[in-house]
């Protein structure tokens, strides 16, 4: 009798922590034939890098690989990383873990395949563990096989799960920026999405970039030391140098009417000029119809005037800036008025 394999199309890693359980959506239920699969049962702990050859014994090719332990990470800088090779030394990361990614220090690991879920018929050769600042017990890896013309079949659901684990690290990353209130957001990235071998030709082996490969916007900083390594923290709101946001409307109190710089509640910024309106009497009026809508722009045409509006935002952007610079060079209100069509 055929043995079965249920993957669950979506989620096919599940790491849980003593504190925190990480829900699954479950899109699909897919039941793929196997051959055959086989256990390997480790039951060891490692705490710096190695190289281990478990498949000696079982040396035929492979289209799938799991591995089950425990991970435990010791500091901010804590790196894990769990990596399969093939006869080719082609590599295909199985798990990984930082702070990140995980944000309690202890994770349970079941059936983590970060990329290995489906693999077109490899031979393998070995596994690279890299551990920075961390331990990982491995329990058990378990390999299976099927024919490749059942693979062809499931290629579309191995796509889906490994961007299911792109999304699912993406959402802990965020998490980890809301939790500790850092001062930079997050998203999936043309970086973020590459493959782990893609990522270390472009950073090296050992790389770790503390999330930067997420960077969507603002302050991203680390505590350093005083030996010029990254500390015990990120910094946050609380203890970074820099803000969140800086508006020269309200610097020196220029907003504010008590105040000697105060002109309008525009601050050092002069004021907004239209950009798309009514063109009636050789004048852009503003005050006749307020949107793009034709519901707006009918005042405009029973003025006898004609709706104009075009992409000019880059001129006035560009040229309001230039006027705001004037008015901060000379520390007070020359409001200049340039023009955007010279």
């Amino acid at each position: 009798m055929k043995k079965y394999l249920s993957i669950i199309v979506g989620i096919f890693v599940y790491i849980n922590s003593p504190s925190q359980t990480l829900k699954t959506d479950t899109l699909n239920q897919v039941i793929i034939p196997v051959k055959s699969d086989f256990f390997y049962y480790l039951n060891r702990f490692y705490s710096n890098e190695t190289e281990i050859y478990p498949f000696r014994d079982n040396p035929g090719p492979i289209y799938g690989l799991t591995m089950s332990g425990k991970a435990q990470l010791n500091h901010d800088t804590s790196l894990i990383r769990v990596v399969l090779k093939d006869m080719n030394d082609n590599e295909y990361l199985i798990f990984e873990s930082n702070k990140l990614l995980n944000y309690n220090d202890t994770i349970n690991i079941h059936s983590a395949c970060d990329e290995t879920s489906l693999i077109d018929s490899i031979t393998p050769k070995s596994i690279l563990i890299i551990i920075q600042n961390a331990e990982l017990y491995i329990s058990k890896i378990k390999t299976f096989k099927i024919d490749r013309n059942t693979l062809s079949r499931y290629s579309l659901y191995k796509n889906l799960m490994i961007r299911n684990i792109q999304v699912k690290k993406l959402q802990s990353v965020k998490e980890y920026i809301e939790l500790n209130n850092m001062i930079w957001s997050a998203s999936q990235t043309p970086v973020s999405i590459l493959s782990y071998s893609q990522k270390k030709r472009l950073y090296g082996k050992y790389y770790n970039t503390y999330g930067f490969e997420y960077y969507k916007d603002g302050f991203f900083e680390f505590k350093m030391g005083d030996d010029g390594y990254i500390g015990d923290s990120y910094l946050t709101e609380d203890t970074t140098f820099f803000i969140r946001m800086f508006d020269w409307r309200k610097r020196h109190g220029a907003d504010n009417p008590s105040s000697p710089y105060y002109e309008s509640s525009n601050g050092w910024i002069t004021p907004n000029k239209c950009q798309a309106g009514c063109w009636l009497d050789s004048v852009i009026r503003c005050d006749i119809g307020k949107s793009k809508d034709s519901a707006s722009q009918q005042p405009c045409i029973d003025s006898g005037g004609v709706w104009r509006s075009v992409g000019t935002c880059w001129a006035f952007a560009s040229v309001a800036s230039v006027e705001a610079v004037a008015n901060l060079y000379y520390n007070q209100h020359i409001d200049l008025d340039l023009s955007e069509q010279e």
